[in-house]
């Protein structure tokens, strides 16, 4: 189970090199994450709230010291990780009811 865990957050940090940005409501998020972190939070615009993108872009936001692009390659990759992660689960389900092995 770890290896695979491990192999999804690798590619998902390999996709990274595919250009990308996050769009509206991953974008909402990270400000959300940053303001949060400085104790400044205002939720008047942007999407729905989601607490676990916020929280993870709230852990990462002081990275955004580093680097400014840090925070949201940070986010692309987990969630691409987070859909690899969901394919292979999908994948795992389907083959056991099936038949196959588990």
């Amino acid at each position: 189970m770890w290896k695979l865990i491990a192999a999804c957050l690798v590619l998902g940090g390999v996709s990274l090199l595919l250009p990308s940005e996050p769009s509206y409501d991953p974008l909402a998020w990270l400000i959300w994450g940053r303001e949060l972190a400085h104790l400044h939070l205002d939720t008047t615009g942007g999407p729905s709230w989601k607490p676990l993108p916020v929280v993870f872009t709230t852990f990462t936001a002081p990275l955004g010291e580093l680097d400014h692009g840090l925070p949201p390659a940070l986010w692309m990759a987990l969630a691409r990780a987070g859909s690899l992660l969901a394919l292979a689960f999908a994948f795992r389900l389907a083959n056991r009811l099936a038949g196959g092995s588990p």
